[in-house]
């Protein structure tokens, strides 16, 4: 029987949500990590609070990049894995980490080597520069662990093994918090580093993080799919053609969109410090709502592609317009805490210097009204269309309103026009609305309804 609303349809809930929750609980301690670092960073000054918050976009920058790479073998993992077919999950899993490694192998070398000419690059303040470089320096170590922890990450929830991943984040977590506390503020005995021992603290995490990722990748216990990636060290000539056709719109898409939140945060920083500081800890709360349609958007994707790689067309629909509903009432609930409680919400922070408060909470209002637009967005491009392969069209159009619109918006606003930080956030922002009407219609086309393990195949 066919239900026209998920509350009524009670498998779809216990699958959807046998994979949403642990997923959501990793991605809330993902940016619990992000939150403890940015609030006990508050307490030093505003100077600290911009120097890192810049450093993270630009890892952010690199993060989507790999995610994009990742995102896209999840598409062949995922339909692979419905298909019963583990040879090309590992197949595809070897692919996906030879490629993420090539690429946080360019970003290790430059961040390491020249941290000084990107933070430069990024804001002209020489005493944020400083205090930047020396910690983008310590977390540029962290990028080869991280980009193949999200490659193994990514496969483990594609096979149904979410809870895996799960308890490993739990762990990093405390691991980062822990030495974050003792390097950061010198306890018991340490060197009290700043943000320098927030670098530390990060870098000790992931080192842990990634060594229980392999534990758990490589003990094959009975029950649980094998997923180690078998050829490591050869090139899959042969494979590459497949994985571009339908990873490279996506890989291109993720790459382009961080590089336009890098200039934004670029654009940003020609205001002042103080600017880069109220949008650093905006974010940082925005990203808590985010863990919801994330994980929706992670469920939708796992789902979608399994029913669609079994050849059930009928049932990826409906599953599609069940994440389209929890999705629409996630983001009122999200737009209504936003702009009705943003004085709570800043609470977290403590003493901010008054200029950043007031700012902040500006900024939360503006970031409230247009949430269910980015929240519809991201779930129709990351966890629907993605699904079925259907990468070429949302990425021309994610290309048009950003790269034509909103980039250009914000630094006409900035250099030419002077405007406040709020109103070039607002304009900059419409973006989220202009893209959701143009990927309706390609939803309701049906084009994503396809099931590449045939294609790909034939």
């Amino acid at each position: 029987m066919e239900h026209k609303f998920f509350w009524k349809d009670r498998a779809f809930l216990k699958t959807m949500l046998s994979v949403a929750l642990p997923v959501s609980v990793q991605y809330l301690i993902t940016t619990s990590v992000n939150m403890a670092d940015t609030v006990m960073i508050s307490s030093l000054g505003g100077a600290e609070i911009a120097a890192v918050g810049l450093v993270n976009q630009f890892v952010f920058f690199f993060m989507v990049s790999s995610y994009g790479i990742a995102n896209a073998g999840a598409v062949f993992f995922s339909q692979y894995f419905g298909n019963r077919d583990m040879t090309n999950v590992r197949r595809f899993l070897s692919i996906t980490i030879q490629l993420t490694v090539l690429l946080s192998l360019l970003f290790t070398t430059v961040s390491f080597f020249r941290p000084e000419m990107i933070m430069r690059i990024l804001i002209p303040d020489q005493g944020v520069i400083q205090l930047g470089a020396e910690y983008l320096r310590i977390i540029s170590l962290t990028f080869i662990m991280s980009s193949v922890s999200l490659c193994f990450n990514t496969v483990l929830r594609s096979s149904n093994r979410a809870t895996e991943p799960l308890g490993v984040s739990i762990v990093a977590f405390f691991t980062n918090v822990f030495f974050n506390y003792l390097f950061i503020f010198g306890k018991f005995g340490f060197p009290a580093l700043g943000i320098v021992g927030a670098a530390i603290g990060t870098l000790i995490a992931r080192i842990v993080e990634i060594l229980l990722l392999i534990v758990l990748i490589y003990w094959q216990r009975p029950g649980k799919e094998d997923i180690r990636p078998i050829e490591l060290l050869l090139w899959h000539s042969d494979r590459l053609k497949s994985f571009f056709s339908i990873a490279l719109p996506i890989i291109l898409s993720e790459t382009l969109w961080s590089l336009g939140q890098l200039l934004f945060a670029m654009a940003y920083a020609r205001i002042g410090k103080d600017a880069t500081a109220s949008i650093q800890l905006t974010t940082t709360i925005q990203n808590v709502f985010f863990i919801v349609v994330n994980s929706l958007g992670a469920a939708a994707a796992v789902l979608i592609g399994h029913s669609l790689g079994g050849e059930k067309k009928d049932q990826a629909q409906r599953q599609a317009r069940y994440f389209i509903q929890l999705t629409v009432i996630s983001g009122v609930l999200s737009a209504l805490i936003l702009i009705g409680l943003p004085d709570l919400l800043l609470k977290i922070y403590g003493n901010l210097e008054p200029h950043i408060y007031d700012t902040a909470v500006n900024l939360l209002m503006i970031r409230g009204v247009f949430i269910l637009f980015r929240f519809l967005n991201g779930m129709l491009i990351v966890g629907i269309f993605r699904a079925g392969g259907e990468t070429k069209l949302p990425f021309i159009m994610e290309l048009l309103t950003m790269w034509v619109f909103a980039i250009p918006m914000s630094f006409f606003g900035v250099l030419v026009l002077q405007w406040p930080i709020e109103l070039i956030f607002t304009i900059v922002s419409l973006e989220e609305f202009i893209k959701v009407f143009l990927m309706i219609p390609l939803y309701r086309k049906k084009r994503w309804l396809n099931n590449i393990t045939n294609e790909e195949a034939a």
